[in-house]
């Protein structure tokens, strides 16, 4: 009887043991959990990051530019005639971009008050 008790609770060990490397595992992706909400694509972001680090700033500038266009696509999908929604959302947006772009050496900027407010958009989709 001791030695099949010994045997469950060496098992139940075991897999506890990996149950707490699964769970640490998962709370690393905190950040591609946070891009992931934002409609940030975390390939494409590091792509771009390792562009600007390899010098190639036009590179880096055209997939930042695309991920920007993406996520106001989502934002003005997901608002759905909620205007505050898409403000709220794009403020945010705009510091995100605001901050990869400085990174950037060069005269790189991205016309926000072109895509700053959901009519604009609905209007350049058409």
């Amino acid at each position: 009887m001791y030695e099949f008790l010994s045997v469950i609770l060496i098992v139940f060990g075991i897999l506890q043991i990996i149950l707490f490397f699964k769970v640490w595992g998962m709370t690393n992706d905190v950040n591609h959990i946070k891009r992931s909400i934002n409609g940030i694509d975390n390939q494409d972001w590091n792509t771009a990051k390792l562009e600007t680090l390899a010098g190639d700033y036009d590179k880096a500038y055209k997939i930042y530019f695309r991920c920007f266009i993406n996520d106001v696509y989502e934002m003005y999908k997901r608002s759905d005639g909620a205007s505050n929604y898409y403000a709220d959302e794009y403020a945010k947006l705009v510091n995100i971009y605001t901050n990869r772009l400085d990174t950037l050496k060069g005269e790189y900027h991205i016309s926000f008050e072109k895509y700053a407010t959901r009519e604009k958009v609905k209007e350049m989709i058409g």
